[in-house]
């Protein structure tokens, strides 16, 4: 199921962060900037009809988004969304 959320994402249109696999198929991990320094853990949650990820940014609240049913776009808790980036 994580896979799904896997891959290169664009925020503010032109920020890239990466998604790849965590310590166990539940996990995730997003690294922002490509920096050790901004990497983040997340968890994938199985939601009826719905993929689910919370992430606890470094100095935030935990944020919650959703996968919309494309796979091109994670709508975050924040108001924010991250577009999937073109292969």
């Amino acid at each position: 199921m994580s896979k799904l959320f896997h891959g290169e994402w664009l925020y503010k249109n032109s920020e890239k962060v990466t998604i790849s696999g965590g310590h166990t198929t539940d996990k995730v991990l997003i690294n922002v900037h490509n920096s050790v320094d901004d990497m983040f853990e997340g968890t994938i949650i199985d939601v009826t009809y719905q993929n689910v990820i919370n992430v606890n940014f470094e100095g935030n609240a935990p944020f919650t988004g959703v996968l919309s049913e494309d796979g091109g776009t994670i709508y975050w808790s924040n108001h924010t969304k991250w577009e999937r980036a073109s292969s």
